[in-house]
């Protein structure tokens, strides 16, 4: 991580907040298209970011999130950053199903307070739902 905000660093480049909208969504295809060149096949983003990269993470890297999870050795560091990854993008879901359900229903409804309170059943039922972006808790979503 260090490496590579350093390596930001050092070409200037900007960090966010940034707005996200058709526009940025464009630009950001065309830069991601245009880096050195290279089609954007699975070979050329394997040979960029994946595991021999000079963006890999590093042995001291993958110790730090293995003594952060508190994983052995013998945990496969692949499996672990899935995990992570998978833990974390749900999360955001359940932010997102919060914030949708204060928005649409009410201040004073929460769906964390129903999901606290729900049967097992229930509970995995609207989980399955929420992983599944099936928002059945909102009737419509407007964007202003």
């Amino acid at each position: 991580f260090h490496s590579t905000l350093l390596w930001m660093l050092q070409r200037g480049l900007r960090f966010g907040p940034f707005e996200f909208n058709p526009e940025s969504a464009r630009t950001f295809l065309i830069h991601l298209r245009a880096l050195s060149r290279l089609p954007l096949i699975t070979e050329n983003f394997a040979r960029k970011f994946g595991p021999e990269s000079e963006l890999a993470p590093k042995e001291k890297d993958v110790k730090k999130l293995f003594n952060l999870y508190k994983v052995g050795k013998d945990t496969d560091f692949q499996e672990l950053l899935f995990s992570v990854h998978t833990y974390f993008a749900f999360l955001m879901k359940l932010i997102t199903a919060e914030i949708l359900t204060l928005r649409e229903k009410s201040l004073s409804s929460s769906l964390a307070l129903e999901l606290a309170h729900a049967s097992d059943e229930e509970l995995k039922n609207r989980l399955e739902d929420i992983e599944n972006s099936e928002f059945t808790h909102v009737k419509e979503l407007r964007i202003p």
